[in-house]
């Protein structure tokens, strides 16, 4: 049974591997959610911290195929969000003031195409996010935290082909953190820590590309 289960997936992977792929670039919204447990060491002792984030905004992205018969390519974002929900513990952070949320991925891609209208990309690779957080809900320490954040990344996409040039992407993506820095400012205080992050991000993503 299990030799009968890998021979059909070997043949699947065969026969979507013949379809031509094409570059394709465009612009996405895109919102996401995250759930996480921060670890801050300091003097010695651990504290964790829960916290959530949704975030939604704008990216341009694409993948790029080295040829029309290469079912491999290279997957990109890079985009701006904007916090609209976040806690830390049970408090619930005024987001408002909060700036832009930076974020960019590079992917390897896999290209399935089940018909001419539809197909399907497969990735995995690294995401790098630019988030700035308040460390209580009224700002009255006035302590703003940085986090530069590297994170796995999977991506699952559905392609529906408009035209031969124009295609509308809907996709998932799921990224778990592989390492942090946090930048802690008061003031004229400043000071950089490593941080352990872990939990995770789901991202829903909408996009209108042509190819290239």
């Amino acid at each position: 049974m299990k030799k009968t289960l890998l021979l059909a997936l070997v043949l699947c992977f065969c026969t979507f591997s013949i379809f031509a792929s094409k570059s394709w670039f465009g612009v996405e919204g895109f919102a996401t959610h995250s759930e996480e447990t921060t670890t801050y060491t300091v003097v010695g002792i651990d504290f964790d911290q829960d916290s959530t984030a949704t975030l939604m905004g704008v990216a341009v992205s694409g993948t790029l195929f080295p040829s029309d018969k290469s079912p491999i390519g290279l997957g990109y974002q890079i985009g701006a969000g904007k916090l609209v929900n976040a806690t830390h513990g049970s408090t619930q952070e005024d987001v408002s003031d909060y700036p832009l949320t930076w974020r960019g991925s590079l992917s390897c891609q896999y290209s399935a195409d089940f018909s001419k209208l539809l197909s399907m990309q497969l990735g995995a690779g690294v995401l790098y996010e630019s988030i700035t957080r308040g460390a209580d809900s009224d700002n009255s320490l006035a302590v703003v935290v940085r986090y530069s954040t590297f994170s796995f990344i999977a991506n699952a996409d559905f392609l529906f082909h408009v035209s031969d040039s124009l295609a509308l992407f809907g996709g998932v993506s799921v990224a778990t953190p592989l390492s942090s820095q946090a930048e802690v400012t008061s003031g004229d205080f400043s000071i950089d820590s490593d941080v352990a992050v872990s939990g995770y991000t789901v991202l829903g993503k909408l996009r209108v590309a042509l190819s290239l």
